[in-house]
């Protein structure tokens, strides 16, 4: 999207499937919770199994991976050049090794404890869906599995393996890229033994791109263009490692630094609009640890030691599928897999790139992929720099006259509604700024766009457009701004009037949601130490067939703070049962059920 703040793309139609691996692989086992739903909601589904400890499968994974891949590729800590490649043993010890722990792994996960997951999967997903598969685990080796070798994700070819982090910042609102080139901030750092010059041979010749490069920089010329320019990508070739538990870059011949050491310059890159991070360099997933530092969106690593032929052609295929306009995750699932054809001379080439993404986080879509839209949308956006938007708003309602300035913007709104949903999120946010400028009045509009920038935690903005869509009455603008100002700790008098004029607007209508806004009511009546009016609003809302997680939640919390807590143990128990740890509020109160359900 292309607004001042910075509102994230929200990608809402995508299947999320998050499996939570709680444990270790060689002695204990596994816990797995299964959650499946769409991307920026609820999880519809969730399903508890098991995965049984395998210390002979942990013992194939770091043989595989240390000794055989490690002594095919000679160096653990650098891209190689072909010419090391042996054709001999190494190689064929390396195949074999790959196969036994691909059949090890697939083994595994046929044990009767997962079977139950599997099956669900099935039963609730789509061939045709587009899926995101997220692992998320504390276990180092659960990343070193060959996950892409699942039955499930082999079958189900529109998903893409990623791993989450269990904890870490939520990613921060991300401006679009507008109508400018693909900005990319290329660093080529140490090269000894590394052929990076095909790497910027391939970025150079990249279209619609824009390229900086920084060749051998210094610590301080890489901090300096994080601080002072906006970037869409940030690329890095060159030598990498892993330090303890975290990944270190080297910049030069003499300097090196882990991207905690950037942790400030990074973060203004992300709130610039920095979304996606690509190492073309050796044993990525000790970088990752910035996800959870930064909040970088996304990333893409080499899990281990990667070939310079290797890391060079995934880069190329990836970067043009992308801007052909292929949704990222398939673009990289599909260039990771065309690495197959490689592999006579590259064993493990498929296995080498991984996607690391925080859960909340916007697959990025650039506006060079959005070619059908884009020669209509571009002759929308030259009229606007030629003559003003102003008359070129004018010209269009003037040439709609029969219809008027009503119906062209109900026309444009609900084109942004459908762009919307085919994933255009940056359009059809412009598409909406357009409805204003053609019908100002339009108040689902305003609360759309208030939607936005509330999901991504640019509040001031959002309360703006709330209370602009309050202010011509409608009531779910009044919720949201009533619950922002509670979250916030102020106004909370004037967040209770917000609510109850909202419930009355409501009750009057006979419409939808009376029970949410009462939850909200209810938390802001508690607020101003109004307890027994907070709780006959939950009551109520509790026997009501609606089901609001929140309600839970504050039953919970103000019978624990009147120290009730075995009265409080069961609400606290649905707040745990309903909540969903990837809403911004809800994951706040999810982990003070844990807390307060401890014996």
């Amino acid at each position: 999207m292309n607004v001042k703040g910075g509102v994230r793309q929200l990608d809402v139609m995508t299947k999320l499937v998050v499996l939570h691996l709680i444990g270790d692989l060689e002695t204990r086992g596994f816990e797995v919770i299964l959650e499946v739903g769409e991307v920026g909601s609820r999880p519809q589904l969730r399903v508890k199994g098991t995965l049984p400890a395998s210390p002979e499968l942990g013992e194939r994974v770091r043989s595989h991976w240390q000794d055989h891949y490690g002594t095919f590729t000679r160096s653990q800590t650098a891209r190689i050049k072909p010419k090391l490649m042996g054709m001999g043993h190494a190689m064929d010890a390396c195949k074999t090794s790959a196969a036994q722990l691909g059949q090890a792994f697939q083994q595994w996960l046929t044990s009767e404890g997962f079977q139950a997951i599997d099956r669900r999967l099935r039963e609730v997903l789509s061939l045709e869906d587009e899926i995101r598969l997220a692992i998320a685990s504390e276990s180092e080796v659960v990343r070193q599995l060959p996950w892409h070798l699942w039955e499930f994700y082999r079958r189900y070819g529109k998903t893409e393996l990623m791993f989450s982090p269990v904890t870490g910042m939520r990613p921060p609102a991300t401006p679009g890229q507008g109508l400018g080139r693909l900005r990319i901030l290329a660093i080529l750092g140490s090269d000894e033994g590394i052929d990076v010059e095909s790497d910027r041979r391939f970025l150079e010749g990249l279209p619609g791109a824009e390229v900086t490069f920084l060749v051998a920089p210094s610590r301080q010329m890489v901090s300096d263009r994080l601080w002072e320019e906006s970037w869409d990508i940030l690329f890095f070739a060159g030598h990498s490692e892993t330090q303890g538990q975290r990944g270190c870059l080297y910049l030069n011949a003499e300097e090196q630094l882990s991207l905690d050491e950037l942790r400030y310059g990074l973060s203004k890159a992300i709130q610039r609009g920095l979304r996606l991070a690509i190492f073309n360099s050796c044993d990525g997933l000790g970088l990752t640890t910035a996800l959870d530092d930064c909040a970088i969106p996304q990333m893409i690593v080499m899990r281990e030691a990667v070939p310079d032929r290797v890391a060079q052609m995934f880069l190329k295929q990836f970067l043009g599928l992308l801007s052909r306009g292929v949704p990222f995750h398939l673009a990289v699932r599909e260039a990771r897999e065309r690495l197959q054809g490689i592999e006579d001379r590259f064993p493990c080439a498929s296995w080498l790139p991984v996607i690391v993404q925080h859960p909340d986080a916007i697959a990025p879509q650039w506006r060079l992929e959005s070619k059908e839209f884009g020669d209509w949308r571009r002759w929308l956006v030259q009229g606007v720099q030629r003559v003003g938007m102003g008359w070129l708003v004018g010209g269009m309602a003037i040439a709609l006259t029969l219809w008027g300035r009503g119906w062209l913007g109900g026309w444009l709104h609900q084109q942004g509604i459908t762009l919307y949903g085919v994933h255009r999120y940056d359009q059809a946010e412009d598409l909406w700024n357009l409805t204003l400028l053609v019908d100002p009045g339009r108040r689902t509009t305003l609360y759309m766009l208030g939607y936005l920038h509330e999901q991504v935690g640019d509040d001031e903005v959002a309360l703006q457009w709330y209370g602009a869509a309050g202010r011509r009455g409608l009531p779910q603008a009044y919720r949201r701004q009533a619950q922002m100002m509670i979250r916030q700790g102020e106004e909370i008098d004037f967040a209770v009037t917000l609510a109850e004029k909202g419930l009355s607007v409501l009750i009057d209508q006979g419409s939808l949601g009376q029970e949410e806004m009462r939850t909200t009511l209810a938390w802001g009546l508690w607020q101003q130490g109004q307890r027994g009016q907070a709780y006959r609003h939950l009551d109520a809302v509790l026997e009501s067939s609606r089901q609001v997680p929140l309600a839970y939640c504050l039953y919970g919390a103000m019978l624990t703070e009147e120290g009730l807590e075995e009265a409080a143990a069961p609400f606290w128990q649905s707040c745990l049962d309903t909540t969903d740890v990837r809403h911004r509020d809800e994951g706040y109160w999810r982990n003070l059920a844990r807390v307060s359900l401890k014996p």
